[in-house]
């Protein structure tokens, strides 16, 4: 369930077009700490205001707006962009520019409260998937170093893969030190003795 009070960023549009937009998003119960006319100062005033989600008025169409989002998408905080209409192209479009929500022109409180509640759930899975892909990417190197490292000592000293192992572990347990860690010792050794 989307929760209420996320912290929204107004971008484009004119500001009679974002007056409205705050009220509404007081209506629903979120705050909106700030608004830019244009994406070269939203993008930095957004993050400072620890905003949660940008509303993006991408202008007539979203083909005016997709430079916009484009500049945007680099803040990692999720986009919902407004637009008069969203043909299939264009709304491909701005889902790759970073849009994780459309809406179309004119809107009620019903409509923005769904667009912003599914944008903040999907951000809220981004993060999660991109934390995920940071550990396994992490496990991924480790075990490498870890794979590396008992090759060397396997060639060094004429070990089996288990008894290497087995050193690798000791040595670890020895020096209070991860694994990994001291798989990066052996290899850099290794790299330094081959000079």
């Amino acid at each position: 369930m989307a929760r209420n009070g996320l912290r929204v960023f107004l971008v484009g549009g004119e500001a009679a077009a974002r007056t409205g937009l705050r009220r509404l998003l007081d209506r629903l119960g979120h705050v909106a700490v700030g608004e830019a006319a244009c994406g070269a100062r939203a993008a930095k005033e957004a993050q400072r205001r620890q905003a949660e989600l940008l509303l993006v008025d991408a202008g007539g169409t979203v083909s005016e707006g997709i430079g916009l989002l484009s500049q945007l998408s680099g803040t990692g905080i999720a986009c919902v962009a407004v637009a008069e209409r969203f043909p299939a192209a264009l709304m491909e479009a701005a889902s790759a520019a970073g849009a994780l929500g459309c809406l179309v022109r004119p809107f009620g409180e019903e409509q923005l409260a769904a667009a912003l509640g599914l944008a903040a759930l999907r951000a809220e899975e981004l993060a999660l998937l991109r934390s995920e892909t940071r550990r396994l990417r992490t496990a991924l190197e480790e075990r490498k170093s870890i794979e590396r490292a008992k090759g060397i000592l396997m060639d060094r000293f004429g070990l089996h893969e288990q008894e290497a192992m087995r050193r690798l572990q000791q040595k670890s347990r020895g020096q209070n030190k991860k694994l990994a860690a001291v798989a990066r010792e052996i290899i850099l050794a290794d790299e330094r003795l081959c000079l």
